[in-house]
């Protein structure tokens, strides 16, 4: 039985002739899973605002959203935003839970029954009475799916809602809402660009580009995306590059495929260069926040010209460090040098020498338009070489995540530092614009160093040529990008995990040629 019907549907906004949406047609069943995806700007957040009318954007429409074969709305669609503040409206998480049955109009004994269920399906119970705010990003959005849960909807609609969840929270959040569409026969659309966590859950993919419906069905036969290839999950782009068309997700059929042909790959020679001068160095820091120690005795050798990707778990120190290393933090014991030249004795030389990229860089725009806040001609040049141009008269708070985190890394680089800190590059950004962040590390290859702080490993196997991995306070294991994550067990790469044992040293789909 269809929920949903779309006939037709062409949209575009207020003040702009260009459609985001162009006659577009497809149905959404009862119970399905729907997962939709496709670039920055394709239109998939548009479509699924359209699906809810409280939120429907202004502008113009024509065609037809049919739900339950009438033009009406119901009330009982959910929505849940990419970031977890934006529709929390209580302090604490059990009236956060009740806020929305509050408002119902129902009996207190119903009320507390429904709130005791969600909370025992969800696990709440340790969390139950904190306050919201001192939750972190993944419990926050758990507790935004518990709460319209709550309220027994027909539909949950949800847009990127792990954009900005580290890797542990989001695979248990995509876990719970699994088991809503299961269990609970609620109907999920999903706008998501992590793929390769997603598309082995869902029912249905939907893949939009430039405003368009160019697939339409199972993720099991879902061709090769000449614009987005590199988006899909490591085992679609696999089976792509092996001309197979039945794929298959799950990791013991797809292990046992790679064993099954190992004679038909090659792997790639990957030239390493020898690191030679250190140009960063700490020795034996210690950081406290008040009494808690954060960092314990580190200890870190940064080479000229190196990309070092720096990885962990949520509160082992990685940011931390970063800002001690940018003065941001004064360390409490040891010592930094620069050159060879203590950073204490020379202020001057250490704030000439680096530039910091934070998580959220919008408090670094200050001007109209990309175009002024780039004020040298090499900047500008460089985003010619992006092919990002046409951002130049574009105000920088209207860009997207994607958008704004590179005209930000462009705009530290015109100081010409020999050391750039990068906090979280790619974290909520699809897989076009992470490509636009590595080609421009490429970019600088042999000219400035880079320290990156990053969750998302199959970045970091990419484009760093070391990799540290923290724990406890400290640097425990640094090592060659190819070293590291072949020797590791779990901090390693989906085609680590798919090849080991049967192909030595693949790190990413690049490794590999198939004959």
């Amino acid at each position: 039985m269809n929920i949903y019907k779309i006939e037709n549907l062409s949209f575009r906004y207020q003040n702009n002739q260009e459609y985001i949406l162009k006659d577009i047609s497809f149905e959404i069943e009862e119970g399905g899973f729907y997962l939709i995806c496709g670039k920055s700007g394709s239109g998939k957040t548009t479509l699924l605002q359209l699906l809810k009318k409280e939120i429907m954007p202004q502008g113009y429409i024509t065609g037809n959203i049919f739900i339950n074969n009438s033009t009406d709305q119901p009330e009982n669609i959910g929505y849940i935003f990419q970031n977890p503040d934006f529709q929390i409206v209580s302090h604490k998480v059990i009236h956060e839970l009740s806020f929305g049955l509050e408002n119902m109009s129902m009996s207190l004994k119903e009320m507390k029954r429904r709130v005791g269920e969600v909370v025992h399906f969800f696990n709440l119970q340790d969390i139950l009475y904190k306050d919201i705010s001192k939750l972190s990003g993944g419990q926050k959005q758990l507790v935004n799916l518990a709460s319209i849960v709550a309220m027994k909807p027909k539909v949950m609609l949800l847009d990127e809602p792990t954009a900005q969840l580290d890797p542990i929270a989001s695979q248990e959040f995509l876990t719970m809402l699994k088991r809503v569409n299961e269990e609970l026969n609620i109907t999920v659309v999903l706008v998501e660009h992590d793929l390769e966590q997603t598309m082995k859950i869902c029912d249905c993919l939907i893949y939009l580009e430039n405003g368009e419906i160019q697939y339409y069905g199972t993720p099991r036969r879902v061709p090769k995306l000449k614009n987005y290839e590199k988006a899909l999950p490591v085992a679609t782009q696999l089976f792509h590059k092996s001309n197979i068309e039945d794929i298959v997700y799950d990791f013991k059929s797809v292990r046992k495929w790679i064993k099954d042909h190992q004679d038909n790959f090659t792997i790639v020679n990957k030239n390493e260069i020898e690191l030679q001068n250190i140009l960063l160095q700490l020795k034996n820091i210690h950081f406290n926040y008040e009494d808690i120690p954060v960092l314990k005795g580190l200890n870190l050798d940064v080479y000229e010209n190196e990309v070092l990707a720096i990885v962990g778990s949520n509160g082992c120190g990685k940011s931390t460090l970063l800002k001690v290393i940018c003065g941001l933090l004064n360390y409490k014991r040891g010592k930094i040098y620069v050159d060879q030249v203590e950073i204490k004795k020379d202020k001057n030389l250490f704030d000439n020498f680096i530039a910091y990229l934070p998580q959220d860089p919008t408090t670094m725009f200050l001007k109209e338009t990309v175009k002024d806040e780039l004020d040298n001609q090499e900047s500008i040049d460089l985003l010619y070489d992006l092919k990002l141009d046409f951002l130049l008269e574009q105000h920088p708070y209207d860009l997207s995540g994607g958008q704004m985190q590179l005209i930000a890394f462009i705009k530290i680089l015109a100081r010409n530092p020999k050391l750039v800190v990068l906090d979280e590059p790619t974290k909520g950004l699809d897989a076009y614009y992470k490509e636009k962040i590595g080609n421009l590390l490429e970019k600088l290859a042999n000219k400035i160093t880079v320290i990156i702080v990053s969750h998302d490993l199959e970045f970091c196997a990419r484009y760093a040529k070391r990799i540290g991995m923290m724990f406890d306070g400290r640097i425990e294991s640094i090592d060659k990008t190819t070293t590291f994550f072949s020797s590791n067990l779990f901090y390693t790469t989906i085609m680590n995990k798919l090849t080991r044992e049967i192909l030595d040293n693949v790190n990413i789909i690049e490794d590999i040629n198939y004959e």
